[in-house]
């Protein structure tokens, strides 16, 4: 049986909460919702806000219907009858999504994307995913000459060296002018490209040698304004498995990975040595013991906070315009968004110890010191070591991001790469790049596994 209401208690009237909440939340208020009104009042206050900011004024009637959706509510809320949020959330979401696009002018952009030339370089990215540059089976043999449109005939190079060597007759060409180009010293039996080098690194030919490695081709000069061009001549050299090795990229791949994980250590240790002693001031139930604890929670816990809530590219590129591009920038940003991060955690798990060995610390007469040295940190070192190696693992990824922005390490490469359309090494990275984070992640997990 339900209890009999008690005298002179005060039933909130449905019309009057419906009337006040003209003032969105007001209503709920009146009818004893108190987070609920404010919740309402602040998100419809919100929103309102962004939408405006947006300049949506096709969200308007939807508003009109939240608002009074708010109207019904608080007469609910007076009759004991409060309703699911679930629709209104869902009203909202579509709302924001809508006027996000409409914003950020997302739209706009895909209208001006360029499908065919997009669909080539991805096309071209997961091409060059399953041929990736890590082992050099091949060597690139070029040679070169000089080629003018008007004025002097170039001079004919003196070198006499062994090798490749490149012809082109005549040297001295008009307009629309047929050109002939021999080779000789070439790998035999190969394809070959001849490319403008000084006009936008065109193809104008391309040709295959003999048994001998020589080769003739003949193109079409388009060039028409007067000068000095460079013509080269390309010919991959297939080299024996005996003489196979790691390419280049791949190479220097290796090494800049290597320094994206040493700076995600470096990173890590010193945000672990700011943020280890921090964390205690940070935890409620030690800050306690000492005086103006309260004040000095807060102060830590606000500083933890900040740090964490700037995101690492941004310090990152805060720290590069200070300290310049290069690995000491990546540090640094790592280092100063880690001590929030880990100082929030270890600061929980301190706050999370049992109860029991602190209090046994404290009577015996221990200091503040004693009790965190026999009290906590015996209950606090496996959960410390976990959240130090998931701390490394996450930088490892973190580091390999922020060199995109002049952080150091493999990043800064896999951009240029990216930048010259280099696919085929763009993909060596990124294979790398994928092989260590899991590595690393598999590492992590094991070790946490083991000590937590």
């Amino acid at each position: 049986m339900s209890a009999a209401p008690q005298t002179g208690e005060r039933h909130p009237l449905p019309c009057l909460a419906a009337v006040l909440s003209v003032v969105p939340g007001a209503g709920q208020i009146y009818a004893g919702r108190v987070k609920r009104g404010l919740g309402i009042f602040l998100v419809l206050l919100a929103q309102a806000a962004a939408l405006h900011i947006a300049d949506a004024p096709r969200a308007l009637p939807w508003l009109i219907l939240i608002w009074l959706w708010n109207i019904a509510d608080a007469r609910n809320a007076a009759l004991g009858r409060p309703r699911s949020l679930a629709p209104v959330v869902v009203v909202l979401a579509a709302l924001n999504l809508v006027a996000g696009w409409q914003f950020s002018e997302m739209g706009e952009q895909i209208r001006q994307v360029d499908a065919v030339s997009g669909l080539a370089k991805a096309r071209s990215l997961v091409s060059a995913l399953a041929r990736p540059d890590i082992i050099r089976s091949s060597e690139l043999q070029t040679a070169d000459a000089d080629i003018a449109v008007g004025g002097a005939a170039p001079k004919p190079s003196g070198s006499r060296e062994p090798g490749p060597r490149l012809t082109l007759a005549p040297s001295l060409v008009k307009p629309g002018q047929s050109v002939s180009a021999s080779g000789s010293g070439f790998a035999p039996e190969s394809a070959g490209q001849l490319f403008l080098r000084s006009g936008g690194d065109k193809q104008i030919a391309a040709f295959t040698t003999d048994a001998s490695g020589r080769f003739r081709a003949r193109f079409v000069n388009r060039l028409r304004i007067p000068g000095s061009y460079w013509i080269e001549a390309e010919v991959r050299k297939s080299l024996p498995v005996t003489q196979w090795s790691a390419s280049e990229p791949f190479q220097t791949s290796v090494r800049l990975m290597m320094e994206t994980v040493f700076l995600a250590f470096l990173g890590t240790a010193i945000s672990l040595l700011i943020s280890l002693p921090l964390s205690f001031l940070a935890a409620r139930n030690l800050t306690g013991q000492i005086p103006a604890g309260w004040a000095v929670y807060s102060a830590t816990r606000a500083a933890f906070n900040i740090l964490r809530s700037i995101e690492v590219l941004i310090i990152a590129v805060i720290m590069a315009i200070i300290v310049g591009i290069g690995p000491l920038a990546g540090v640094l940003a790592l280092a100063i968004h880690g001590v929030g991060a880990l100082g929030k955690l270890y600061s929980e798990a301190i706050e999370s110890v049992e109860h029991g060995p602190i209090e046994a610390v404290i009577s015996t007469g221990a200091n503040w010191l004693q009790v965190i040295r026999f009290g906590a940190i015996p209950q606090v070192v496996p959960q410390f070591i976990a959240f130090t190696m998931y701390r490394w693992d996450i930088n490892v990824r973190m580091a390999t991001v922020i060199g995109l922005v002049g952080g150091g390490g493999i990043g800064n490469l896999l951009m240029s790469y990216i930048n010259t359309l280099q696919w085929e090494q763009a993909a060596t990275a990124l294979w790398l790049i994928a092989v260590v984070v899991m590595l690393m992640d598999y590492t992590s997990a094991v070790i946490r596994e083991r000590v937590v």
